[in-house]
């Protein structure tokens, strides 16, 4: 059972609240759905990495604080601190071929072979720092090679949940953790899988 911390009277300028749970897509928009039934709370950002939210407006704390806690997740004031930057999902916004075709549900990962590219599949989650790294260096290299294309699937749970999704148990039963990559060449064989985004790139330069 979750802890509940109140913090009494009203909130007038921009605060951070730790929220413990709060690490997944999923999770932020039952946070943001609950915040939007408290009069004055504007969210100025949220960081699943951190589990942080920013808020700011003249909101009723203690409504808040037990509105979230009746939703799962443990909301703490962290008093001080200042509002970190937002995270967004690793791929989002992302340019070149890149689709999302799975939220957590199974998925054939042949039915989604990019014809004449190489293929990455990038099993990852929103919390994950890791995850964010890897992707920088895949979007790198798509800057500068047009054949290579991504297909995400986001593990979009929490950290204690994720591995249960039917996608995790479907594809991730042998892997260690994420970030997790399967990679075909353009042929639809598969010539890569592990959890070394250089180790991918690198089986990329040596098929080109």
């Amino acid at each position: 059972m979750y802890l509940l911390t109140l913090m009494l009277g009203s909130a007038q300028a921009m605060e951070v609240w730790n929220v413990k749970g709060m690490n997944c897509n999923g999770c932020i928009r039952k946070v943001e759905t609950q915040l939007e039934l408290i009069d004055g709370a504007q969210i100025v950002g949220t960081n699943p990495l951190q589990q942080t939210l920013c808020l700011e407006g003249e909101y009723d704390r203690e409504k808040m604080v037990s509105g979230l806690a009746e939703k799962g997740y443990e909301a703490v004031l962290m008093e001080g601190a200042e509002c970190p930057p937002g995270v967004e999902s690793p791929w989002e916004g992302a340019d070149g071929d890149v689709k999302v075709i799975s939220l957590g549900e199974e998925v054939s990962l042949e039915d989604h072979l990019a014809p004449g590219k190489f293929t990455l599949y990038d099993f990852g989650a929103i919390w994950c720092a890791p995850c964010h790294r890897a992707a920088a260096l895949v979007k790198e290299e798509m800057a500068k090679y047009p054949d290579i294309a991504v297909r995400v699937i986001d593990l979009d749970a929490s950290s204690e949940t994720a591995f249960d999704l039917p996608v995790a148990v479907q594809h991730l039963s042998k892997a260690p953790g994420i970030p997790w990559f399967v990679l075909y060449n353009p042929k639809g064989r598969r010539i890569y899988r592990g959890t070394d985004v250089d180790a991918a790139l690198k089986a990329i330069k040596r098929k080109r």
